[in-house]
């Protein structure tokens, strides 16, 4: 109830002041075209990123996790158990903006320089890359991520705290900890260290959801201080134990194609087209705040629906049903049960012709 009150007391501050032009509700006097409504079914909950900048980690989860109920035949996705509910934090942990690391074939490297880099984005909508990036970064022959149930989102925002300082903070006695630590056990050349794994995992304590108590968890200590990066040190700590949900290898498409471009009239076609087969659709570098750091704020969400609705008076408007991850309190006092006026959610793309991958989705596996 404190965690949904908090949240609550957060969107109302943190988004109000745009929601109203980003996400504009339609009239209850406007009334559904008869047949054109589609909307996908079967759609995970909405859930809430807090005050974290991770809404694409989020909306590839909400895409992700689609797939795999979709494949696995689940019947109400919405209220699937944490041991099946795609982790978003492992998702974001797929998402790096070193590109020469990778190119230079860090082992891994993609699955942790940006868990390291949490503390950059917190707060912040930055939006620059899209959850396509992390669902291309993850093996072709199939996915396999780890659940809530292994790291549950909320205890650990709760524990990080609600500001990009006291992520920072943390962050920075963390790194601190596994140098000292780390150097103190290569010194000794031994293979453990007692005092080292000990002291280490005290400091890995004021994070993780579920505290390393025992002899076994002291060993993971261990591999984690034996790895040459902060980054994987943490994904280490934060993935330890990982009931793997695993699925097939979704055919992942994008509009416009890379090198095209398309007008904002264009981009609402093709949502509508989506949908209308039963495929969610990523929505990315929308502009929704010009009092972020980056002077706009850009956003990812998820649309899962689509209709026409006219007046009396014969004036139409469209419709997106958004998926929205700042939380089902925020999706009720802003849109219609998800629904929101699309010419007013897609003018906040600020350019025309659009150039970059706008929208991302997942087809089923062939």
């Amino acid at each position: 109830m404190k965690l949904l009150l908090l949240t609550l007391i957060l969107n109302y501050f943190s988004f109000n002041i745009y929601a109203q032009s980003a996400f504009t509700k339609v009239s209850a006097e406007y009334k559904d075209v008869a047949g054109s409504v589609s909307e996908v079914p079967n759609m995970p909950r909405i859930r809430s990123q807090d005050s974290l900048g991770l809404c694409q980690s989020f909306a590839g989860a909400t895409l992700l996790q689609k797939q795999y109920c979709d494949q696995e035949k689940v019947s109400n996705c919405s209220q699937i158990s944490a041991n099946e509910e795609i982790s978003p934090l492992h998702v974001w942990s797929y998402i790096s903006t070193n590109k020469i690391s990778q190119e230079a074939g860090v082992k891994e490297n993609h699955r942790h320089i940006s868990i390291e880099n949490l503390a950059k984005v917190f707060g912040e909508n930055v939006g620059k890359i899209g959850s396509g990036t992390a669902i291309l970064n993850m093996k072709k022959d199939g996915i396999s991520l780890c659940s809530e149930a292994n790291f549950p989102f909320d205890q650990f925002a709760n524990k990080y705290g609600q500001s990009e300082e006291a992520m920072s903070a943390i962050l920075s006695n963390l790194k601190a900890t596994y140098e000292t630590q780390k150097a103190k056990m290569e010194a000794q050349s031994t293979e453990a260290c007692d005092s080292c794994l000990k002291d280490t995992a005290m400091a890995l304590n004021n994070v993780l959801p579920k505290p390393l108590t025992t002899d076994t968890d002291l060993k993971v200590v261990k591999r984690g201080l034996a790895k040459d990066t902060f980054g994987e040190f943490l994904f280490e700590s934060f993935f330890y134990k990982c009931d793997k949900i695993s699925m097939k290898f979704p055919d992942g498409r994008v509009f416009p194609a890379v090198g095209n471009t398309a007008t904002k009239q264009q981009l609402k076609n093709k949502i509508a087209e989506v949908v209308k087969n039963g495929y969610p659709v990523g929505l990315n570098s929308l502009c929704v705040d010009k009092s972020a750091k980056d002077g706009c704020g850009a956003h990812e969400l998820v649309v899962s629906g689509f209709k026409k609705s006219c007046n009396t008076a014969g004036k139409c408007v469209d419709q997106l049903k958004v998926h929205n991850s700042w939380g089902q309190g925020w999706q009720d006092q802003y849109t219609n049960n998800g629904w929101v006026n699309a010419d007013d959610l897609l003018n906040r793309y600020e350019a025309e012709p659009i150039t970059k991958q706008a929208i991302v989705w997942l087809q089923n596996p062939n």
